[in-house]
């Protein structure tokens, strides 16, 4: 007898915590350039693997409802508050990253030289 074991459920796009940066663009009302520059200035939230960034829904939510309450919102003041404010137990810890790894993250730093190098194993 063959035993099969379903696969994981895969989360809907409406339910995934993170959107990518053309969608995060398109329900802020702004070019996805224009969030990519925001996003390697760090004055927005996003999941960075190298050129591909994902920006937290709760962040876009959080924005939209600011504005649908009749506020007007800077991005990039809201975005510094909103990571400053934001309750660590309320956020996923599948998407933490370690305290150093986010400072190392924010000092600039590069790799030296740009290319990768494959590994055939």
């Amino acid at each position: 007898m063959i035993k099969t074991t379903a696969a994981p459920k895969r989360a809907s796009a409406s339910e995934h915590s993170l959107v990518s940066v053309s969608e995060a663009a398109r329900l802020l009302g702004f070019s996805g350039m224009t969030v990519r520059r925001r996003i390697e200035a760090r004055q927005f939230p996003a999941v960075k693997m190298g050129t591909k960034a994902m920006v937290p829904r709760a962040f876009v939510d959080a924005v939209l409802a600011a504005v649908h309450s009749g506020q007007t919102v800077i991005v990039e003041e809201f975005a510094e508050t909103w990571i400053a404010s934001t309750d660590p137990g309320e956020r996923d810890p599948a998407q933490e990253l370690p305290k150093s790894f986010t400072q190392w993250a924010r000092s600039g730093f590069r790799p030296v030289g740009s290319s990768v190098s494959a590994v055939r194993l």
